[in-house]
């Protein structure tokens, strides 16, 4: 398998991964009763902005070939991160 069909494979599981958890968060976010329902909604928007980023993203990488691998690789993975900061942040607003 290439590198490209390796990263591709990877980014998959990843995305996926943080559209569960996205998932659930809204869910969990949806019940609360928390008083910073505000914030969270805020937080939840910024997600699904995120959402579409890395989806875009991954399009991306679907049709790239390995010469962009590396490049995509990188953008990728700050969008994840980022994400992933903003699905703790809201989850410690709903503690």
């Amino acid at each position: 398998m290439g590198k490209h069909e390796e990263f591709k494979n990877s980014s998959s599981e990843k995305i996926n991964e943080l559209k569960t958890e996205f998932e659930l968060l809204k869910a969990e976010a949806r019940n609360s009763q928390a008083d910073r329902k505000e914030e969270i909604s805020e937080n939840l928007e910024k997600l699904e902005k995120l959402q579409n980023e890395l989806e875009e993203k991954y399009s991306r990488v679907e049709n790239f070939g390995d010469i962009a691998a590396q490049e995509l690789s990188d953008a990728f993975f700050s969008s994840t991160e980022a994400f992933k900061d903003i699905i703790q942040q809201t989850k410690n607003k709903l503690k």
